[in-house]
């Protein structure tokens, strides 16, 4: 075999490696990545105020801080009714993925577009659990409100799930 033959088929080699790696880059997706996926459909869910859609994203078994998924439900609920939809726009977002469970720090801006409107910086942390291949939040914490740290949900916020 010649050079030229040699060099062809190194060359050909190195090209099908390349393909193959962004085959594989294409197709796998890291829990990170659909950590984030998540996030972007719960932006979504808000600024459509689609009740349903954000409770998609929420453990079926949450139980947190006196919280259960019905009270998120309610303070979904309340919230759209109350506010409207609401422009949602993420600020930084930082996730740490440990196995089966992962920690999603974010700081968003959101405006509501009802007659009360308002606007605020918040800063959050979801914590999250994976469950057949499905990442599910399993705790919401908010931890400031502009710029304001806060120790639980506050109490505007907790009425709306009675309302």
């Amino acid at each position: 075999m010649n050079i030229s033959r040699k060099l062809i088929y190194a060359v050909a080699v190195v090209a099908l490696a390349a393909v193959v790696l962004i085959l594989l880059e294409l197709l796998i997706t890291t829990d990170e990545e659909r950590i984030l996926a998540r996030l972007d459909a719960l932006v979504a869910a808000g600024e459509a105020g689609d009740t349903q859609a954000v409770m998609e994203l929420i453990a079926p078994e949450y139980d947190h801080a006196g919280l259960t998924r019905e009270g998120w439900n309610s303070i979904a609920e309340g919230y759209f009714t109350f506010y409207g939809p609401t422009e949602v726009k993420v600020l930084s977002k930082e996730v740490r993925v440990e196995g089966k469970l992962a920690v999603l720090d974010i700081a968003i801006f959101t405006r509501s577009s009802g007659t009360m409107g308002f606007s605020c910086r918040s800063r959050w942390v979801l914590s999250w659990r994976k469950q057949n291949d499905e990442w599910w939040i399993r705790q919401i914490e908010p931890r400031s409100f502009e710029g304001q740290p806060v120790d639980g949900l506050p109490e505007e916020i907790r009425r709306l799930e009675h309302k």
